[in-house]
């Protein structure tokens, strides 16, 4: 069995890495204008067998603009679409205002390349965990190329938490809008899924990493809220969840 924590841990690194590489395209980018920015994230479709790369295109946000959004009641400056590649190997967005070079066009294919070669990618899957012996408890994980879902119900208390490689934080929530406290957030770490669910490459990232079955301790500062975020730490000997 592995825990929620041994997950956690054990795959950060590779999603860590998967955000080194996205932000590696963005300098690869010609904007029209340079009052712009862009961010790249990946998503999976349950039934797809692929990868799509998705990216959002920040535009200078000034005084115009605000007046814009707070008139339209929506955020005028983003712009986000799907990145397509074409019969000539060659990325483009379904937008006018940015364009790949040619030069450029081969490191990005490169950068991709990498990325859909990489073990976590293309993992998709919801699993529950057994509850014989638990039956008014409930545990699944949802394990996408972007991030890591996990939910725990134990009787009328519902919890759920997600890591965001982006931020490199993890959050708890308590979904009746109660406290979150040390029982709910350890009670997650623990939680068990059956090792045979995972691919076996998945597994191997698991165990090969050297926070494999280290304890956990949280450290927090009160227990007022229902929603609380969380920077994972590894100090060698105990991995730590500071609070943010």
């Amino acid at each position: 069995m592995y825990t929620y924590k041994d997950i956690l841990f054990g795959l950060r690194e590779e999603y860590l890495e998967n955000e080194r590489m996205l932000k590696e395209l963005e300098p690869l980018v010609t904007f029209k204008t340079d009052k712009r920015s862009i961010d790249f994230h990946l998503e999976k479709d349950e039934k797809d067998n692929y990868v799509e790369l998705y990216y959002i295109v920040k535009k200078k946000n000034g005084l115009l603009r605000k007046l814009i959004n707070a008139y339209c009641g929506f955020d005028t400056t983003l712009e986000s679409g799907i990145m397509t590649k074409t019969n000539n190997d060659i990325y483009q967005g379904d937008t006018r205002v940015f364009r790949i070079e040619d030069d450029n066009n081969i490191k990005f294919n490169e950068i991709m390349t990498k990325l859909n070669d990489r073990h976590i990618m293309g993992r998709v899957f919801d699993l529950k965990a057994a509850n014989d012996d638990e039956i008014n408890v409930d545990r699944r994980l949802f394990l996408t190329p972007e991030d890591i879902n996990a939910y725990r119900r134990n009787n009328t208390r519902i919890v759920s938490s997600k890591y965001d490689p982006k931020k490199d934080e993890i959050t708890f929530i308590n979904q009746k809008h109660y406290k979150v406290d040390y029982r709910d957030m350890y009670g997650m770490l623990e939680m068990e899924f059956p090792k045979e669910e995972f691919p076996t490459d998945v597994q191997v990232l698991i165990e090969s990493s050297n926070t494999f079955c280290k304890p956990t301790y949280i450290y927090d500062n009160d227990s007022k809220h229902h929603t609380k975020v969380f920077e994972p730490v590894d100090e060698g000997k105990k991995l730590i969840l500071l609070r943010k």
